[in-house]
C-alpha cells in the first residue's frame, strides 16, 4: 500500500554460524555487506505452499520446458492462477525427473520485496523457505508469530509442511505417534512452556 514502509527482520552472521547482530528495520537501514558476503532472503512459512509432483523423465531444473510442465501439473491444485505464482523445485531435484517437491508463492509479492532490497543496494543472492519438507523423523517447531503461537511440522507422517495454531483444539490434527517415538522438538523461548504443556513433550 502507498505510504507503507516495509520492514525486515535480519540476522547478521559471521562464518555461517556466529550471530553478530539482529533487528527489524527498513530496507535502507539493513547492514551494509562486504563484497564477499551473501544476502539470503527467507520466505515466511505462511506465504509458501508445497506440492509433490511427478516430473517426466529427463525433466529437471535446467529444462526450458520446466515452467509449462509445472503449471500443467499444478493447475488443479492451486487457488491462484499459475501465472501469478513463483514456482521453485526443491534443491535436491536432479535432472532425471521423478517425484519432487515444488514450492509456490505469490510472484508479485516476492518480486516487490526483491526490488525493494535491490533499490536499497542489498542484492539478494539466494531465496530460501523458512521451513521445507523433510524426510526422516517428525520435527516440531513452535514459533511465536506476532504473539500467536504456531506449530510447524515436517518429516514423519507429515506430507510437506504442516502449520497449525498452537491451541488445544488444533492438537487433534497432530499426527499420532508412540510415546517413545523419536521426535525432534524445537520452540522459541517465549512459547516453550505452552509447547510442552500442549504437546506433552520436552523441548
Amino acid at each position: 500500500a502507498a505510504g507503507v514502509t516495509l520492514t525486515y527482520d535480519y540476522a547478521l552472521i559471521a562464518d555461517g554460524h556466529n550471530l553478530i547482530d539482529h533487528a527489524c528495520v527498513s530496507a535502507a537501514f539493513l547492514p551494509a555487506t562486504a563484497r564477499a558476503s551473501e544476502v539470503v532472503a527467507v520466505v515466511p512459512v505462511e506465504l509458501l505452499s508445497w506440492h509433490r509432483v511427478e516430473l517426466p523423465k529427463g525433466m529437471g531444473t535446467g529444462s526450458a520446458r520446466l515452467r509449462p510442465v509445472l503449471e500443467g501439473l499444478l493447475e488443479d491444485r492451486l487457488l491462484d492462477e499459475t501465472t501469478q505464482l513463483h514456482l521453485a523445485l526443491e534443491p535436491a531435484a536432479g535432472p532425471g525427473g521423478g517425484s519432487v517437491w515444488v514450492a509456490a508463492c505469490d510472484k508479485s509479492w516476492l518480486h516487490g520485496h526483491l526490488q525493494a532490497l535491490e533499490t536499497a543496494q542489498r542484492r539478494v543472492s539466494r531465496v530460501v523457505p523458512e521451513f521445507s519438507p523433510e524426510a526422516g523423523v517428525l520435527r516440531m517447531h513452535v514459533i511465536s508469530d506476532a504473539g500467536l503461537p504456531q506449530l510447524i511440522m515436517t518429516g514423519g507422517q507429515v506430507a510437506g509442511v504442516m502449520r497449525l495454531p498452537l491451541t488445544s483444539a488444533a492438537m487433534a490434527l497432530v499426527p499420532s505417534t508412540e510415546v517413545d517415538a523419536e521426535i525432534l522438538m524445537f520452540a522459541e523461548p517465549e512459547v516453550v512452556e505452552l509447547a510442552e504443556k500442549l504437546l506433552q513433550r520436552k523441548v
